[in-house]
């Protein structure tokens, strides 16, 4: 069976730790929202070229987890969980989206984080994406956040990435 990821797939499933941006939600629920660009999303079968990759970790922090609303959001996790793919960098809330994925490896606690900054608060577009203290989003990406997001795993992790 061929692949979506060409000759990098042999190079994917052979690494010890293998990391995507899944860059729209895997998704058959939710509206679009209204914005300027392009609304993305992929069938949720898709989910079967990032596992047949050997892909371990998913981050989701980017301008298109939220192109259809909280509902495309959630099912994206909730076939990454399915499929057992780690994932970070959304929530339904701020406190969730900056939740890091850990993996253990060879004996060592890594940390991955996921954050943007493409929140549409620069050009004032509409909805802002980020996520907020009751309000579903990706992890903004400062350099407050992320110094917090370091803070709250450096004492219990070998590496963050």
């Amino acid at each position: 069976m061929s692949s979506i990821f060409g000759d990098l797939q042999k190079n994917i499933a052979e690494a010890d730790i293998s990391f995507l941006n899944l860059e729209l939600p895997l998704s058959s629920k939710g509206e679009p929202i209204k914005k300027t660009g392009s609304n993305l999303k992929a069938h949720p079968d898709c989910i079967k070229a990032v596992k047949g990759a050997g892909f371990d970790i998913v981050g989701l922090a980017n301008n298109h987890i939220m192109d259809f609303n909280q509902n495309g959001m959630i099912q994206t996790q909730s076939i990454l969980n399915e499929y057992g793919i780690l994932h970070s960098g959304s929530g339904i809330n701020s406190y969730e989206a900056y939740l890091p994925a850990i993996k253990t490896l060879k004996g060592n606690t890594i940390a991955f984080l996921s954050s943007s900054d493409r929140t549409g608060q620069y050009n004032n577009y509409q909805p802002y994406l980020n996520a907020g203290e009751n309000k579903p989003g990706f992890a903004y990406l400062t350099p407050y956040y992320l110094k917090e997001q370091i803070e709250s795993v450096k004492n219990f992790t070998d590496f963050i990435i």
